[in-house]
């Protein structure tokens, strides 16, 4: 890149305007380029999806004005125009956090892994998250209210409340996005509202306090954990019917699909194990020994692992799905809850609870990448869709 010209900053500026949609409080924000001259030549992160490695475009958002520092790496800068810049630079990813101790909801850019804004929630305790397959909207249980707020993701501001049961938990849209799916915590049912009108289409009944849910890769069953009753109920969507009744220990709570769906895993709470079902036949074919009360599973993008929380011992059991024996145990700050693997960048993002952060790690060396500060008593999380 020696001695080559760089566009002025001003026309960078309008190409990353127009790309990123970059919009601040106030004036648009703009956004600086650090040549190779300028830049600290230090990875910070990636952009484009939700984030990719270091050594691409970073974004990263400054407090106080909306401003945007984006870094290019040299050969990104050697192989690219301002107009294919233009083209070919997509907007960092968003992960939302909800707070709710603080009433609040974290934004993390996953490219920089920073927060880039915090906003409140009309509602008490802020609790689980999902958004609407458009990206549009975000869907929020909260704890202290017994109640759902929609949120409008453009604005951040809370457009509705509703209630849905007794106690809603956790909530789902389904696949196609014409139904959301409610777990009443104090009926033990699974409720069926319409998208948009947010009223009762269907209930079905499931063990005491259900938990987590997820859907198979075709959308035709919904699994459910029930977690004092210490089963999982597998739901037909297209009946609505029970389909299968898996078993599980006390404090039963999370699941994960393996990428073909042959396989279903799910935590056995005090059983201090995790179960490996077939999911043709529903047919449990191993318990998997972790050492501690599990919460939480997720598989690596790569189906190669699966991290299950211990966070009643502060540490993370990682399975090797190969032979499904445990690899290695590691400890993470206070009260690891909920993980989220982000596919693009190979990250896993785990919320600690009492510790007030998100732990990032990298799936392919298990480590700490970094540990974001966030609000008070980090709970739910989801990614903002790409649209």
């Amino acid at each position: 890149m020696d001695g080559e010209a760089w566009p002025s900053q001003e026309v960078l500026d309008r190409a990353m305007e127009s790309v990123l949609n970059i919009r601040g409080p106030g004036p648009v924000a703009t956004a600086k380029v650090n040549t190779p001259e300028t830049s600290s030549g230090r990875p910070t992160g990636g952009a484009g999806g939700r984030g990719r490695r270091p050594g691409g475009v970073s974004v990263r958002g400054l407090e106080g004005g909306g401003g945007l520092v984006i870094g290019l790496g040299r050969w990104v800068a050697g192989l690219l125009g301002v107009g294919l810049l233009a083209a070919g630079v997509a907007e960092a990813g968003q992960l939302w956090v909800t707070n709710t101790h603080g009433g609040t909801v974290s934004v993390i850019d996953t490219g920089t892994l920073r927060v880039i804004e915090t906003f409140r929630v009309d509602g008490r305790k802020p609790n689980r998250i999902a958004f609407t397959p458009d990206g549009r909207y975000a869907y929020i249980t909260n704890d202290g209210s017994r109640d759902l707020t929609l949120v409008e993701v453009a604005t951040r501001k809370s457009i509705k409340r509703f209630r849905a049961g007794e106690i809603p938990y956790n909530q789902r849209p389904s696949p196609d996005g014409r139904l959301l799916y409610v777990l009443d915590w104090g009926e033990g049912f699974v409720l069926l509202l319409n998208a948009q009108t947010l009223t009762e289409e269907a209930r079905v009944e499931v063990g005491t306090w259900p938990a987590h849910l997820i859907f198979s890769g075709d959308g035709r069953l919904a699994y459910v954990s029930s977690e004092t009753a210490g089963a999982i109920w597998a739901i037909d969507t297209q009946t609505r019917q029970t389909a299968a009744i898996l078993p599980a220990g006390a404090d039963a709570m999370g699941m994960a699909l393996t990428p073909d769906g042959r396989f279903l895993y799910y935590s056995n709470g005090e059983a201090r194990s995790v179960s490996k079902v077939e999911t043709a036949t529903h047919r449990v074919l191993t318990l998997i020994p972790v050492g501690g009360i599990v919460h939480e599973v997720a598989l690596t993008p790569d189906g190669q692992y699966l991290y299950a929380t211990l966070r009643k011992e502060n540490k993370l059991a990682i399975i090797r799905t190969e032979d499904d024996s445990l690899a290695r145990t590691l400890t993470l700050d206070r009260y690891p809850d909920l993980v989220l693997m982000d596919p693009e960048t190979g990250y896993a993002f785990v919320t600690n609870r009492q510790a007030n952060l998100v732990t990032v790690l990298d799936t392919r060396s298990h480590t700490v990448v970094t540990k974001i500060p966030v609000g008070h008593g980090p709970h739910g999380m989801a990614f903002l869709p790409t649209r």
